[in-house]
């Protein structure tokens, strides 16, 4: 039997997931709207001011990803690889994230791998494996190194799970040695 203790709880948590579900959207469009303030051509200064006080750590992490993203950018499209295109060809993705933990991934262009067949499929997973085998290397030699979760991969462990079509994985600037 359901209580009004129970009835409290519930609405309590749902308008908990709600708060929670719009602020991970404003923390997106945040993101955005910063990276494309930079695209035009704003100073980081001018961004970086126009955020709240309380905000500035946020500001100062999230400007260094998107100059991070910038780099992997241009280290993959000096390679020939299109970060994405529209134009057909086989893509990735590179999103900055901003919660629950701050970083750049990178992905693959579902679109890119249609051509490879249905999701599952063995053809699906040698697209993957094909842009796997330009991306982990351009990343590797630029610099860069991949990791799932927190544990960094070795460039043969990157080659192997980003072979996977549905693989999601942080980019990190390489450890110096």
């Amino acid at each position: 039997m359901v209580t009004d203790e129970d009835e409290r709880r519930e609405l309590a948590l749902s308008q908990l997931d709600s708060v929670v579900e719009r602020r991970m959207r404003v923390d997106d469009e945040l993101l955005d709207a910063m990276a494309y303030a930079l695209e035009c051509k704003a100073t980081r200064n001018e961004v970086a001011r126009r955020v709240p006080v309380l905000s500035r750590p946020t500001v100062l992490s999230v400007l260094n990803l998107i100059d991070l993203k910038d780099e992997v950018n241009r280290a993959l499209a000096e390679a020939g690889i299109p970060v994405p295109t529209s134009d057909g060809t086989e893509a990735v993705w590179l999103f900055i994230v901003s919660k629950p933990r701050r970083g750049l991934t990178i992905q693959h262009d579902s679109n890119t791998l249609e051509d490879g067949g249905e999701p599952g499929s063995p053809g699906r997973r040698a697209a993957a494996e094909r842009v796997a085998g330009k991306v982990v290397p351009v990343l590797y030699d630029a610099g860069f190194e991949l990791a799932a979760g927190k544990l960094r991969l070795t460039r043969d462990d990157a080659a192997t799970a980003f072979g996977d079509p549905e693989s999601t994985l942080w980019v990190l600037p390489a450890q110096k040695a």
